[in-house]
């Protein structure tokens, strides 16, 4: 029974890490990048293919934490859970600048 116990505690804490990742992916705001080395046409490509890959990477690291928190520790209460997200939202950022850079791009200047 234990076990049983236990693997529902980890179900509910993915699918918690889950909704978080939904809202990191959703909430983050749109900064534009430019490369003059790439047509104009393939820029929004490359910054989605690399917000593919920073929202990858952030689910692994949700999912994780999960599995390190399945005692109940740390991830269980609303303010960590929200702190979680606040990090998440700024990990994420920084892999898909990360990755825009690799790529040549730099960021836009504003008018």
């Amino acid at each position: 029974m234990p076990n049983a116990i236990y693997g529902a505690r980890t179900g509910l804490k993915i699918a918690a890490a889950a909704v978080v990742f939904l809202a990191v992916s959703s909430c983050a705001p749109a900064i534009s990048w430019q490369n003059a080395n790439i047509p104009k046409e393939n820029w929004a490509g490359d910054q989605a293919d690399c917000r593919r890959k920073a929202n990858r990477a952030i689910e692994k690291e949700l999912r994780q934490d999960d599995l390190m928190s399945t005692g109940g520790g740390y991830g269980s209460s609303t303010l960590s859970s929200q702190l979680r997200v606040f990090d998440a939202r700024k990990r994420r950022q920084l892999f898909l600048a990360q990755c825009m850079r690799e790529r040549g791009y730099v960021k836009a200047k504003k008018p």
